[in-house]
């Protein structure tokens, strides 16, 4: 049954909210190549102190795409289930950046949630409330992308999170049934 709703919800790409490219783009790539590795690197650690000597001087990075999959350094940790690390980046950070949706269209929020860390998620919701509703892959909401994931203690969480429901459309609601 899920097949047949997925299509009819695929959201189209342009919707997303991508994080800037430029790092990446043909011209500045043997540039900044270095730099994102090593971003990269300490990004899925959690090294922190690495990290904060990279993004001296360079903030902005926070909200640069590092990978070909247009993730961000926050998309890395969430993933990597790096609290302090995600607790300094967000420290940087805009509200707003945390909307920033990799090639997938997943928010950082969408894979913290896909993985299952209900510290991260909490830290990420006290900076924005709004990543409860951000759709992810196949336009499904975190919740869903939780339980779809087996992330219990998620689940709950964001169950019990007044926007992470409200959200849901009809469909929604018989997906995760």
């Amino acid at each position: 049954m899920i097949s047949t709703i997925l299509p009819q919800q695929e959201p189209q790409a342009a919707t997303y909210n991508y994080p800037c490219g430029d790092l990446l783009e043909r011209g500045r790539r043997r540039e900044y190549i270095s730099i994102c590795v090593s971003l990269y690197k300490a990004s899925i650690k959690g090294d922190w102190e690495a990290a904060s000597i990279i993004l001296n001087g360079r903030e902005n990075l926070v909200r640069f795409s590092i990978t070909e999959n247009k993730e961000t350094p926050l998309h890395l940790a969430a993933r990597a289930r790096s609290h302090v690390f995600v607790r300094n980046l967000l420290d940087m950070m805009e509200t707003k950046d945390l909307k920033l949706q990799n090639e997938d269209g997943n928010t950082a929020f969408c894979l913290a949630a896909t993985a299952g860390d209900v510290r991260i998620a909490k830290i990420m919701v006290e900076k924005n409330p709004e990543v409860l509703t951000i759709r992810g892959t196949g336009n499904m909401m975190p919740l869903y992308l939780a339980a779809s994931n087996n992330c219990n203690e998620m689940v709950k969480y964001l169950y019990c999170e007044q926007m992470a429901t409200d959200g849901l459309t009809d469909d929604d609601w018989y997906v995760l049934q």
